[in-house]
């Protein structure tokens, strides 16, 4: 069956563990799933975002940390520095203008960002920025990774499903699964962020014959 949603997922993985007692426990799976590949490297994902610069501007909601933010106006193409909420403060000044410095504000829900100086008047700003896995619920359907790679969100599960039952040789098969699974994500992600598989160029010098 395939594996859209949060609901299509839980039956998913009950069908596979072939065992109808484990309903309740199933949304533990998936979370335990989750917060172990959120710190996975292999699932790095970077997401590109417009903002426009102001005090206290929203953050998206899977933000992780900041990748780069620069202008990107008709006018002005600068990168922002990136500093500490303290240093922030030290670069805010007594007027406004263009930004320069940005901070992020973490104790916020998203967290957001402050510019400094002050900002002065409307700037169109470009952030890549590295996402987290947003978690999956009754209310949050679906997500990037679940769209991208059910496999590996049903690995994972199941892996915890049978750490959970004790079946340590079932949860070897799983993790085995699981691996080649995060091996192809990684290099789908890598072709589409470089442009294609990485070629070796011929050993030889320009003017020399090609052997």
């Amino acid at each position: 069956m395939a594996l859209t949603n949060y609901s299509e997922l839980q039956t998913g993985i009950a069908n596979w563990l072939n065992r109808g007692d484990l309903t309740a426990v199933i949304k533990d799976f998936i979370a335990l799933a989750e917060s172990r590949l959120d710190h996975d490297p292999r699932l790095r994902q970077i997401g590109v975002r417009s903002i426009v610069a102001a005090e206290n501007a929203a953050l998206p909601s899977d933000f992780r940390t900041i990748v780069s933010l620069y202008h990107d106006g008709t006018s002005i193409y600068a990168p922002i520095i990136i500093v500490s909420p303290n240093e922030l403060s030290n670069r805010k000044g007594s007027g406004s203008g263009v930004p320069a410095y940005a901070a992020v504000i973490s104790d916020t829900s998203p967290p957001t960002l402050r510019f400094a100086p002050d900002v002065s008047g409307d700037y169109t700003l470009k952030l890549t920025y590295e996402r987290k896995i947003e978690a999956l619920s009754d209310t949050n359907t679906a997500n990037t990774l679940l769209t991208e790679a059910p496999a590996v969100y049903l690995y994972a599960a199941l892996s915890e499903a049978e750490g959970y039952l004790q079946e340590d040789q079932r949860v070897a098969l799983w993790e085995a699964k699981l691996d080649a699974a995060l091996k192809q994500y990684k290099i789908s992600a890598d072709r589409k962020d470089y442009g294609g598989r990485i070629v070796a160029r011929p050993k030889n010098v320009i003017g020399s014959e090609i052997r």
